[in-house]
């Protein structure tokens, strides 16, 4: 979140976003599902759950720390699962929301507990202006993201990877990555 570069190429308001970790996943066990990048919104992020979850974002930027982490963690999981209803408030294991599409389908099919998983995006900025969200990124930040896709891998020695678009795959296929 700190990398100057991300900073530089995120949409106004908006802070680089990391990668979720569930509390459950285990390096050398866990399933890592790599996106191409953060989901698009309105700059002024109108919707109740996107301004909070911008709030905890900056919360964390502003004061890293164990809690700060831990109450993104706990509500990108649950607005993942449909936990987190209109208010942006979370409601642990009831499903009030609307779950995110590409938890519900593929990725909730090969692993029941999401607190299981790491969630990583190649660009760790949103695509900026009305583009669609698997719209082509420029290369420059997919080129600067697999730097640091690199290094999380390594960090999380996930047991099995799943890409989700071709942004995503292509990444994975790099040379420069590890396999």
């Amino acid at each position: 979140m700190q990398c100057s570069e991300c900073r530089a190429s995120a949409p106004a308001g908006d802070v680089p976003q990391p990668g979720w970790v569930g509390r459950a996943y285990q390096p050398g066990r866990g399933l890592l599902v790599i996106l191409q990048n953060p989901g698009v919104t309105p700059a002024n992020h109108a919707d109740a759950r996107d301004s909070r979850q911008q709030d905890l974002l900056r919360a964390f930027d502003n004061e890293p720390s164990i809690e700060t982490h831990a109450a993104l963690m706990d509500f990108m999981f649950a607005d993942m699962g449909g936990e987190v209803d209109a208010p942006g408030l979370v409601t642990p294991g009831v499903r009030s929301g609307v779950r995110w599409r590409k938890w519900a389908h593929p990725v909730s099919k090969l692993i029941q507990d999401r607190t299981k998983l790491a969630w990583l995006n190649v660009v760790k900025v949103r695509t900026p202006g009305t583009h669609r969200k698997d719209a082509k990124v420029p290369m420059d930040l997919v080129s600067h993201g697999l730097g640091h896709l690199k290094s999380e891998i390594q960090i999380l020695k996930p047991r099995a990877i799943v890409t989700l678009g071709d942004e995503a795959r292509d990444a994975i296929a790099s040379p420069s990555m590890p396999t």
